[in-house]
């Protein structure tokens, strides 16, 4: 009897333990990655928040989709960037980052298709459907960021909510009198 109250105990805990979420330290967010020079010549170097794993993603300016590209983890509390290459990358990069309790820190995600304009469509207004990719224009408040890879004219009112980037690729884009684009901090 001993033996089967105590397998049951076993399991209850394990059961409790396995049920638990996992908390999400930082959600997704674009970060800036700073170009320097290292001990070995260039280097870029990632923002890191410490005792947590950090994932990052690179955008991918012809699709919109992030790219995982490698999560990082330190034990060092004073450690708040990583060097991932001994090279100067460009583009643009997210992370999330996620407690040390993740059974999957590496992987599994389910990663958002940013809105970014259509190239195969002369449509250059932003307010046109036509402009963007799957044709829907973006909405600022549930969009992560925005890219724009054409010559595109900001025919509406714009605001920015904290962490949240309009990523110019190229082109040479302009607000149309009357309009603004306006940053949120600290919602």
């Amino acid at each position: 009897m001993k033996k089967i109250l105590l397998n049951l105990c076993i399991f209850s805990v394990v059961a409790t333990v396995n049920a638990q979420t996992c908390p999400q330290i930082e959600g997704l967010t674009p970060i800036v990655v700073r170009l320097g020079t290292g001990a070995f010549g260039p280097e870029s170097a990632f923002p890191m928040v410490p005792l947590y794993w950090n994932r990052y993603y690179k955008l991918n300016e012809l699709t919109g989709l992030l790219e995982s590209q490698t999560c990082t983890f330190t034990g060092d509390p004073n450690l708040h960037e990583v060097a991932l290459c001994v090279c100067y990358v460009t583009g643009s990069f997210f992370r999330r980052v996620t407690d040390v309790c993740d059974p999957t820190p590496c992987g599994g995600d389910v990663l958002p298709q940013l809105p970014i304009t259509n190239n195969n469509n002369p449509s250059s207004n932003w307010s046109q459907g036509a402009t963007w990719v799957g044709n829907l224009v973006p909405d600022m408040s549930s969009s992560l960021s925005v890219v724009i890879t054409k010559s595109t004219r900001i025919d509406a009112d714009l605001n920015f909510p904290i962490n949240q980037w309009l990523i110019l690729t190229a082109g040479n884009s302009s607000i149309l009198s009357g309009q603004t684009m306006t940053d949120i901090y600290g919602e």
